[in-house]
């Protein structure tokens, strides 16, 4: 499993220091959001780190300085048309997950490889794109992921659109990553966390990194009344189940 996704399953529990993560500061330790920032550099990754970024999403040839300056936390390699070579050189470089484009990746580059043992690891983040169909969402969820990139949210969306976002997490059973451009109120990430969306991903603007950062402390615990359905974070019906059975 990767440490992407088991800090995914940490969303919304008092924290415990476990496996590669210290104690959380906000509010009661119980964090709803996390934040990860984008990363083309050494120096951006560590400015975005010191601003408060839970993870890094790093181009490819700043993956391995990002996984230096990242300790535990955990980084991914944005690969999007990837291939057999770039998965097992992110996975040499340190990578934790990587971030892929289905319609330019051929099946065999998800192959585990013997020769890099990492590569089993890995988790996966899918970028969803435009087509949403009942169809390719219902296949996404057989195809082990640790997250989807959602992009094209403004800083507020409305009813439909949450509505939308939770069509999304309900067929694929897998979390949602909101790419923003903007700084989000916490308003806004509590009605994205309760779409399925409890990642937010920004670009590598320190100011950014840390506004989207102490707006995500402040958003609460998902309030259930008698009869309503539960908020959906992060923990879907199907998905991230036993350590088990995420070993591909």
């Amino acid at each position: 499993m990767s440490k992407f996704r088991r800090r995914i399953r940490q969303l919304g529990r008092p924290a415990s220091g476990g496996i590669g993560f210290a104690p959380t500061r906000d509010g009661d330790g119980a964090r709803q959001v996390l934040v990860v920032a984008e990363v083309a550099s050494a120096e951006q990754a560590a400015a975005a780190l010191e601003a408060g970024a839970d993870a890094l999403l790093a181009a490819p040839g700043a993956v391995e300085a990002a996984v230096r300056a990242a300790g535990d936390r955990p980084v991914g390699a944005r690969l999007d048309a990837v291939t057999v070579e770039s998965v097992a050189d992110a996975a040499r470089a340190g990578a934790d997950f990587f971030l892929f484009d289905d319609a330019q990746t051929p099946a065999t580059a998800l192959l585990p490889r013997d020769d890099v043992p990492a590569v089993v690891t890995l988790g996966r983040v899918l970028r969803l794109g435009e087509d949403q169909s009942e169809e390719r969402l219902r296949a996404i969820a057989a195809i082990n992921l640790d997250a989807m990139i959602v992009e094209g949210l403004g800083s507020a969306i409305t009813v439909r659109e949450q509505i939308r976002l939770r069509r999304l997490t309900d067929l694929a059973a897998v979390p949602l990553i909101a790419a923003i451009a903007e700084a989000p109120s916490t308003q806004g990430l509590q009605v994205w966390r309760d779409a399925g969306a409890p990642i937010a991903l920004v670009g590598a603007d320190p100011a950014l990194v840390r506004a989207t950062r102490e707006a995500a402390a402040q958003v609460p615990p998902p309030r259930r009344a008698r009869g309503e359905r539960p908020a959906l974070v992060p923990l879907l019906p199907g998905h991230y189940g036993d350590d088990e059975d995420d070993r591909r």
